[in-house]
């Protein structure tokens, strides 16, 4: 009974996850390209 609530909570967590990890990523790549793009060396 407990099992079969906890799986599809368990299921969006992970979703969730995975979107918050790939945001994070592409913001983390922009922030460094602009960085690099605006201090030219």
């Amino acid at each position: 009974m407990l099992f079969n609530f906890l799986l599809p909570m368990l299921a969006g967590l992970i979703k969730l996850a995975l979107i918050i990890g790939v945001i994070a990523v592409l913001v983390f790549v922009a922030v460094a390209v602009v960085g690099k793009s605006s201090r030219s060396h």
